[in-house]
């Protein structure tokens, strides 16, 4: 067995291992592009990362000014509500996101359009809110919505 395995070393190419190795061009350092991408490509590539940023940024300014003024608002509609409720409130938002935004992408990646789920999750939303509506009667309530 050991005889067999010497054979087998000693015919073997030696740059057998490293064959894929050597069809990858060397990456420079002073070079952000990688090899797999040309300069349009890379370009391309970046432009929708910044763009996602600025989208990331504003809906969280959003996010923020919608949080800040719920506050209020809640103190207006329910006067025994505390600020342990309204954290209650903003998590139960971040976990149906956090729920809803894998099933609803996964929806629009199998189908290929973003037109079905979208439509959907407005649907659910205003239904939501009509619920909402209905349940209080205050004229402030439903202005505010």
């Amino acid at each position: 067995m050991a005889s067999r395995s010497r054979i087998l070393k000693k015919n073997r190419d030696p740059d057998e291992r490293t064959k894929l190795l050597q069809s990858v061009p060397p990456i420079d350092s002073s070079s952000s592009i990688q090899w797999w991408e040309d300069e349009t490509e890379h370009r391309s590539r970046w432009w929708s990362v910044r763009i996602m940023y600025l989208t990331m940024f504003l809906s969280s300014i959003g996010f923020s000014i919608v949080v800040s003024s719920v506050w209020p608002f809640l103190r207006k509609v329910d006067h025994s509500a505390t600020e342990s409720f309204l954290g209650w409130v903003v998590a139960a938002y971040s976990l149906g996101q956090l729920v809803a935004s894998p099933i609803f992408g996964s929806w629009a990646n199998l189908r290929n359009r973003t037109k079905e789920p979208l439509m959907v999750s407005i649907i659910i939303n205003e239904t939501v809110l009509s619920s909402f509506r209905e349940m209080n009667q205050d004229r402030t309530v439903s202005l505010m919505m």
